[in-house]
């Protein structure tokens, strides 16, 4: 027998005064009044809890360069709470931006990031996509759209790319606390079996990002008319146990194929949630779904797909 309990939430809207999808907010690990959001095409704003509103930090942004306005990702360092990255950029030579701020956003400098970079392109609903290493203020991992994993020692002024067994489209990248195992959710597109199914979407790595494998995601769903077959790694959450992370089908009225698997695309299909346990030194030991109950496998239950995760 299955209870199905009725929780009340109140919604409201959040007023952000700036153009685009608000694609990702972000809270800092240990200090609960540090909360950013990024948007597609507005830039990063940061929450005053004192005003009680959101304030811009891309007010300096120029027609000279707007990558700044374009954000894909923001990286927080758990030891310094005001230090902000961003990896922004609209597709200028196809390379992006790192911007760097060490006062909360007052203040930037910045570093390139040797590959596409692009906060309104298709997958911008996935993430989290840049993180700073659990042992090492200065070296940071940044899961791109179509370069591959990629890793900085020096914060940016040098990169180098970390192999996951040939896939280039990537999702997001989670680290264990000991920074030993990393998780990466990517869009199966260079790994693609055929036009129709797209490759494996999630891996793992227990030495550091020297070497991946698989990871058990579900198997692809009998789902009639995705446009492209096969799950895609959407987002995660960790509440010091678990890794959850979701998973999406591209839908059937999608307007893009190899792109259109998460929540702006225009269509998801065949949501799944899956929680993965790992013991105290961060390995995966076990996994287990957790998808909402559902009372069939029908079509008309598959109609959705899942994405932000908390």
């Amino acid at each position: 027998m299955t209870i199905k309990k009725q929780i009340p939430y109140h919604y409201e809207h959040a007023p952000i005064p700036g153009g685009g999808y608000v694609t990702g907010f972000v809270f800092h690990p240990q200090k609960p009044d540090v909360l950013y959001a990024r948007t597609d095409i507005g830039g990063v704003y940061r929450y005053d809890y004192e005003k009680s509103k959101w304030k811009s930090l891309m007010d300096h942004v120029t027609q000279t360069d707007l990558s700044e306005s374009y954000p894909i990702a923001i990286g927080l360092n758990i030891n310094h709470p005001e230090w902000l990255l961003i990896a922004c950029g609209v597709n200028e030579d196809n390379k992006g931006i790192l911007a760097i701020s060490k006062d909360g956003g007052k203040s930037f400098t910045y570093e390139a990031i040797p590959t596409l970079v692009h906060g309104n392109l298709n997958g911008r609903g996935t993430g989290l996509r840049l993180i700073v290493d659990a042992k090492g203020d200065e070296t940071i991992y940044f899961a791109s759209q179509q370069g591959g994993l990629l890793r900085s020692k020096d914060l940016g002024k040098s990169w180098e790319s970390l192999e996951v067994q040939g896939e280039k489209y990537m999702t997001f990248i989670w680290q264990s606390k000991d920074a030993k195992t990393l998780v990466v959710g990517t869009a199966g597109v260079t790994t693609k079996q055929s036009d129709e199914e797209r490759g494996h979407s999630v891996y793992v790595s227990y030495d550091g990002g020297s070497h991946f494998e698989k990871l058990w995601q579900p198997e692809k769903s009998h789902v009639v008319g995705s446009r492209m077959s096969g799950y895609v790694a959407q987002r995660y959450d960790d509440d010091g146990n678990y890794l959850y992370i979701t998973f999406s089908e591209t839908g059937r009225r999608s307007y893009v194929k190899e792109n259109g698997y998460s929540c702006d695309s225009g269509d998801a299909l065949a949501g799944r949630i899956i929680r993965y346990e790992r013991d105290t030194e961060g390995k995966i030991i076990s996994y287990r779904e957790i998808t909402p109950y559902r009372e069939s496998e029908t079509n008309e239950d598959l109609e959705y797909g899942f994405s932000g995760i908390s």
